[in-house]
């Protein structure tokens, strides 16, 4: 039996688990979790969680939703597809939301590019933020206006407008512009907890008792390590956890990115008499600001697409006792515990929580503690060579602001104090990397790799010829000099080509500046890609690096050497989303 009936289950993918037991949703969710994990070998020690932290809670839980608008429809789009399917009897919406949306139907279709609405009921109103598609880069006056029109008369309401630029991968977009005067409107999870502010686009848990519940186990883990801890909450959203954290004698400062959000919680955490410090800052630009050891305990809940390279760094360089992570994305979260822990912060526990029930969505809340930083995985070692597995994120050798490397860790290893590199691979390339344990054995391996042969893997944008020869010299400094590089199309992954690539010398860039010239740039590459699609694959297919691998080196020697690497976790975590994007059109 579904555990609720609604009208619009044939056609609506908002419940997508709604004909499931409670037991079978509950199994999908830890499968799921687990199916993410498993993609990343460094993570097998970890214990997984065999329940869910579910609720009963089902009926108008939903006091937050975002929603797509087509003509006189508002609702969620068909799986799969960009048809938006209305859902004026939505069961699980709040009954104040779903009088909204009923009221604003009415209304429509709207005189304006009117895409998504952004609606939250609150205990002491309403807000509702209209996204409207435009390229324009401010608000016309004209919008203003006819927002404010098409919402004109309903009650208790606070009114804020977005622009989304045409083809965004995201529901929302800019940072929302009251246009309303503002009602100081706040909201709390329970009549026993403390009052936090209600601001348009700030982020908020969709599940109250969830949230409260997580909140809860948050709470008692930080308990176990004393009081008056030192605890940074980063994506802070409107402050309901730092709050109540405050509440509990701790010193907290909460870091969020929107201005109008901090402003307000700044302002109700005085109002009820309780220390916070807030700063409205990116969560990276504060850390980099930070020194190690400044806090006892750092927070994060970052959007679906995780933190980003940087943040772990900093993440790691702070040193807290104890770091806490609740996400929203399963394969974010796994991709980013396996980052940190070959950072130093290595995780010691996991629970599966339901914050969005009927769907096949999966909060985890994860603890991570530090620990040394990890060694590199040896592919090959003798008396002259050690051949490592290079991650992304580190430099082969010591670089600017980046203390750490690969060099330095390749020295830990056994009998390797004295390693030098014999070549060099870019801080955001992974693969196959060749140090020599003394230098002067630097020379001959350095020309065994030179009559040799390397192969990388790529993940460019569109579809390529099934095979090519890239022959354009190449600019460095005042002078041209020559470069080739020959590539094969493996496999063409949803609508973009995985490659396999031949330089056939090593000139700096070669591989990213000869595709960048034949239209098909590296996916992920900030220096010689697009913003558009580097955006793109950061938001929907957890892309945080170049998709560039070097995954064989062939060494010119008596017998001939290969030493290989398969393509790293967080790069198949890519395709994988690809293929299945494929899939569902």
């Amino acid at each position: 039996m579904p555990t609720l009936e609604c009208p619009h289950a044939a056609l609506c993918a908002g419940c997508p688990l709604l004909d499931k037991s409670p037991r079978e949703q509950a199994e999908d969710k830890l499968a799921r979790q687990a199916d993410a994990l498993t993609l990343f070998p460094e993570l097998g020690g970890l214990v997984r969680p065999t329940q869910v932290v579910s609720t009963e809670a089902l009926l108008g839980h939903r006091r937050r939703v975002k929603l797509a608008v087509a003509g006189k429809a508002i609702g969620l789009f068909a799986r799969g597809t960009h048809e938006v399917v209305d859902i004026p009897e939505c069961p699980v919406m709040s009954p104040a939301l779903r009088e909204l949306t009923g009221a604003l139907r009415l209304r429509l279709p709207a005189p304006l590019p009117l895409v998504a609405l952004d609606l939250r009921a609150t205990e002491t109103g309403l807000l509702a933020t209209a996204i409207v598609e435009t390229s324009e880069t401010s608000t016309t006056e004209a919008t203003r206006l006819a927002v404010r029109q098409l919402f004109a008369g309903l009650p208790g309401l606070d009114l804020a407008v977005s622009r989304r630029p045409p083809g965004s991968p995201r529901m929302l977009g800019t940072t929302p512009e009251p246009l309303s005067a503002p009602r100081q409107l706040r909201d709390r999870l329970g009549p026993a907890r403390p009052w936090f502010p209600v601001a348009h686009g700030a982020f908020v848990q969709a599940h109250f008792d969830q949230a409260d519940k997580a909140h809860t186990a948050i709470s008692a883990r930080l308990e176990q390590l004393g009081r008056g801890l030192r605890i940074l909450e980063l994506f802070a959203g409107s402050g309901a956890l730092a709050l109540r954290l405050a509440g509990a004698g701790h010193q907290v400062t909460a870091v969020e990115s929107f201005p109008s959000a901090v402003q307000a919680l700044q302002s109700l955490a005085s109002e009820q008499q309780l220390t916070l410090t807030t700063h409205a800052a990116d969560a990276d630009e504060f850390c980099r600001a930070q020194s190690p050891g400044s806090f006892d305990v750092i927070l994060v809940d970052p959007p679906r697409r995780g933190l980003s390279p940087e943040l772990r760094a900093e993440l790691a360089r702070l040193a807290p006792r104890l770091l806490g992570y609740l996400s929203c994305d399963p394969e974010t979260l796994a991709r980013d515990m396996s980052a940190l822990q070959r950072e130093g912060l290595h995780p010691v526990d996991l629970s599966a929580w339901d914050f969005i029930p009927l769907s096949d969505e999966v909060e985890s809340l994860a603890w991570l503690e530090p620990t040394e930083t990890a060694l590199p995985r040896v592919l090959y070692s003798d008396e002259q060579l050690i051949a490592v597995e290079k991650p992304a994120q580190l430099s082969t050798t010591p670089q600017g602001e980046y203390s750490d490397s690969l060099l330095a860790r390749v020295r830990r290893l056994p009998a390797a104090a004295s390693a030098v590199p014999v070549h060099r691979l870019d801080r955001d390339t992974s693969g196959v990397c060749l140090f020599a344990r003394l230098p002067e054995h630097v020379a001959w391996l350095a020309a065994a790799l030179t009559a040799g042969n390397k192969r990388y893997l790529a993940l460019v944008r569109g579809i390529t010829r099934k095979k090519g020869n890239i022959k354009r010299p190449l600019r460095e400094g005042n002078r041209l000099i020559a470069a080739e590089t020959r590539y094969k199309r493996l496999e063409v992954v949803g609508t973009h080509s995985l490659l396999e690539l031949s330089p056939q010398q090593g000139r700096k860039h070669q591989l990213r500046r000869h595709l960048a010239d034949i239209g098909h740039p590296v996916l992920g590459d900030p220096r010689y890609g697009d913003s558009a699609s580097l955006h793109y694959f950061r938001e929907r297919h957890a892309l945080d690096r170049v998709f560039l691998h070097c995954g064989s080196i062939e060494l010119a020697l008596k017998p001939a050497l290969t030493l290989t690497s398969k393509l790293p976790p967080e790069l198949e975590l890519v395709c994988q989303r690809l293929r299945a994007t494929k899939q569902l059109r």
